[in-house]
């Protein structure tokens, strides 16, 4: 029996099609609903965004908050040593970590910088969202100038 290339590539094109539903294959989500069973990549995502430093030494960055905006909890604190610090340095916002408090549509967070004598340099918000897998920034600066 011969099955013609037109016929067969119609039938292999429905099976893929249905191979799988959306709500398994990460397609159009409603808002906060993620499946279980969902395959992601094995990358560690890390939300951040690059210094610009103008009017502030490098030696003066001590530590950084991030707190979800409408409750004010701390959800991520980083500290900076100088041998960390360089002209390619960045505020670290958000992990993959914190996926379980974010919102699929977005979530705004007050990122915080202060200086080493714990005075606040620095207050930005910005929006982020996930992917049922990964957490991106949804809108804010792309660059904080200090």
């Amino acid at each position: 029996m011969r099955i013609s290339f037109p016929l067969f590539a119609t039938f292999l094109s429905f099976m893929f099609l249905t191979a799988c539903e959306p709500k398994e294959c990460c397609v159009n989500f409603p808002d906060e609903e993620c499946p279980e069973n969902i395959a992601c990549t094995e990358v560690f995502v890390t939300v951040s965004v690059p210094f610009a430093f103008k009017n502030i030494q490098k030696e003066q960055i001590g530590y950084s908050t991030t707190k979800l905006f409408i409750t004010g909890e701390t959800i991520l604190k980083h500290t900076y040593s100088n041998d960390q610090i360089d002209d390619e340095s960045f505020a670290f916002l958000v992990n993959d970590n914190h996926l379980d408090q974010i919102r699929k549509m977005g979530t705004d967070i007050q990122y915080t910088l202060f200086d080493t004598s714990g005075k606040q340099i620095l207050v930005e918000t910005f929006t982020v969202a996930h992917d049922c897998c990964h957490v991106f920034k949804k809108s804010g600066k792309d660059i904080l100038s200090i």
